[in-house]
Formats: C-alpha cells, structure tokens, sequence
C-alpha cells in the first residue's frame, strides 16, 4: 500500500469513528465542500445529504448499542474500500446485525464520494420504511 492509501485510509476510520459518535463536526473535517452518499439506490448531495443520512441513522438504531467488526480493507490511492458488520439494537430495541460494504472515493486527501452497500432486504425488514426521502 502506499504513503496515499495509507493517509486515506486514516481518513476514512476517522470519518467512520466521527459517525459512529454522531459528531457531524468530525465528519465534516474529513469530506470535501460537497460530498455525494450514495446508499439505498439513492444520491445525497452536499452537507445537507450527509446530516439527512446521520439524522436517518439516529432514528434507526439504539446509537449506543453500535458496534462495527471490519472484515477487511483495500486501499488503492484515491479509493479506500471497507467490508464490515454492523451489529446493535434498533430503535424498536431488536437486534441488528447486517453486512456492509462502504466505498470511499478521495480528493486532496478528504472524502467525496461515499459508495454505501448493504443487505436491503435485511435493512427493509429491520426498519421497516422509516427511513424514507
């Protein structure tokens, strides 16, 4: 890996650190002026689209009750690639555990493009809609 993907890659687990504290302060420092999240076969534009994804994930799970278990990480310059598990409580108190992968695209050493995969059937039956645009 080179002195790049090893710099983005830092960026990126602190990025996923700052979300996992819903400090959107944090996660601001480490993405560029207009973001793009791209999850759920939709597109969140700017800082507004990352607060609706961290205020849509607050309302989801038991924030508290979070834990990610990273299976793996690939870094190739521009783009860090990270496969995890996600486990916790929803906000209706079941529990939660579902895969992901999460794609970060680099510029200048932040993030501007977020790539998020996960099990939707999964997610679809643990949230049952309520996180909707």
């Amino acid at each position: 890996m080179s002195s790049l993907s090893d710099a983005n890659t830092a960026t990126v687990f602190a990025f996923m650190d700052a979300m996992a504290a819903r400090d959107l302060d944090a996660m601001k420092r480490h993405l560029v002026d207009e973001p793009v999240w791209r999850v759920f076969h939709s597109e969140h534009r700017g800082m507004a689209g990352v607060e609706w994804i961290l205020n849509a994930a607050s309302n989801l799970y038991r924030s508290e009750t979070l834990e990610r278990e990273i299976q793996a990480v690939v870094a190739d310059d521009d783009r860090v690639v990270v496969q995890s598990i996600l486990r916790g409580q929803t906000a209706a108190g079941d529990d939660y555990e579902n895969y992901y992968v999460f794609i970060a695209e680099m510029t200048d050493g932040r993030i501007a493009v977020i790539w998020e995969y996960l099990n939707t059937a999964y997610a679809n039956e643990k949230f049952a809609g309520l996180a909707r645009d």
